[in-house]
């Protein structure tokens, strides 16, 4: 464990050892962090944190999967909450379904936590993981929020704590309103406008100032023509602009071709791997997997 420690780049950590292939919990922090620990058994790792403004009780709990002993984890549990005074948040797993429903508020993400990793009628999902905390922490963290992540190589989705959420607030886009224009000082501000110096790359520089030429000349239909394609291109520029920015979430995450950072390979090493897990794994009646000969993207591309 201190290797895998190690490798994280953290300094403190709490382990109750695994009797054979069941149990076993873990938790470890940063250095940075100031901690104390109050409790420890096979189900419960419970610890202090002092931060400047507050101390807050973070408490680790695995829930047996056996009945018999899930009562026993449950009145230690509740035993330990109820001895905190101050703000506290228990997460793991449970074990359990609180409500029939298995939705409910709280959390991001996929509704289940936990899956039999199996596919078709046999398949089993539930929310087995969880974090619950008390009204005090809850004041105290109020933009706090539970990430439900990826599963990978377990039966269980890993689940992120965030306790210091940021808010992300898009800018008001431009919008020009018809009344404006008959203001008498609305030729006089789109002059100025036009005379500050433009920013961006030497293209979108070289594009304005050919434009800002070709308004300096004479009137005419083939100088129109002219500035008029100009303004055409210096739109697309602004647009691609724009969008650039806000691409990766308006495209499918699927989406790999003409992607920046992403590789049209991928799908074959997606393609690859379910193929491998049809293999692998053994249900009644086998597996179908079906190639959709869509027309490709690049078959357009000059």
């Amino acid at each position: 464990m201190k290797k895998v420690v190690k490798s994280i780049g953290l300094a403190g950590y709490l382990a109750i050892k695994a009797k054979g292939r069941a149990g076993g919990i873990c938790m470890m922090w940063s250095n940075a962090l100031d901690v104390e620990i109050i409790e420890f058994n096979s189900h419960i790792i419970a610890i202090v944190i002092k931060e400047e403004y507050c101390s807050w009780s973070l408490i680790g709990f695995y829930g047996p999967p056996y009945r018999a002993k899930r009562k026993k984890a449950w009145e230690n549990l509740y035993a330990l909450l109820e001895s905190i005074s101050g703000p506290w948040v228990c997460v793991g797993d449970f074990n359990v379904v609180v409500e029939d429903s298995k939705k409910d508020g709280g959390f991001s993400g996929n509704s289940f936590t936990w899956s039999n990793k199996r596919w078709g009628k046999d398949c089993i999902r539930e929310r087995l993981d969880r974090g619950i905390a008390n009204i005090s922490w809850r004041l105290t963290f109020p933009k706090a929020a539970v990430y439900h992540l990826g599963a990978i190589s377990s039966y269980h989705c890993p689940l992120l704590l965030d306790t210091n959420l940021v808010d992300n607030f898009s800018p008001r886009p431009f919008r020009f309103e018809a009344m404006w224009a008959r203001d008498p000082r609305c030729s006089e501000v789109i002059n100025e406008a036009w005379k500050v110096n433009v920013s961006g790359p030497d293209c979108y520089k070289e594009l304005a100032n050919k434009i800002e030429e070709v308004q300096r000349r004479d009137t005419t239909e083939a100088n129109a023509i002219v500035e008029a394609r100009m303004q055409a291109e210096m739109s697309k520029w602004l647009i691609m602009s724009r969008l650039r920015r806000v691409l990766p979430k308006l495209i499918s995450p699927c989406q790999s071709a003409f992607i920046p950072g992403r590789w049209i390979a991928e799908n074959q090493v997606i393609v690859q791997e379910l193929l491998h897990s049809f293999k692998k794994k053994k249900v009644n009646g086998g597996f179908v997997a079906m190639k959709v000969d869509l027309q490709k993207a690049y078959d357009r591309v000059n």
